[in-house]
């Protein structure tokens, strides 16, 4: 017979205890943080992983989930934005933001 190890009470990054971020669970499954650096290059780069992580969840969401509203995919977005300059401009516009038709516009203002 085999000494099996004991099995771990938690999986790889399942505590959250060190993250000091203000993500929400699902934010973070859907659509990575932007942490920098600020160049068009990393903003542009991020934006087409929201796309995709929209585009991701959409496919594979169960019947029963709600679609992503513009509003939605502009919150998950913004409250993804952890690089200090663009977490402050996300603050200062947010209820701004929330109000815009698309996500495009939103892209734009970015």
């Amino acid at each position: 017979m085999q000494n099996r190890l004991p099995l771990p009470h938690t999986f790889p990054n399942s505590d959250d205890s060190n993250d000091d971020s203000d993500t929400s669970p699902m934010a973070s499954k859907i659509i990575t943080t932007f942490t920098g650096p600020l160049t068009a290059t990393a903003i542009e780069a991020w934006l087409g992983q929201c796309e995709d992580g929209f585009a991701i969840y959409a496919s594979t969401k169960m019947e029963k989930a709600p679609d992503l509203s513009i509003e939605t995919k502009i919150q998950l977005a913004g409250t993804n934005m952890q690089e200090p300059i663009m977490a402050a401009w996300w603050n200062a516009g947010r209820t701004d933001f929330l109000k815009l038709t698309s996500w495009e516009t939103f892209e734009k203002q970015i």
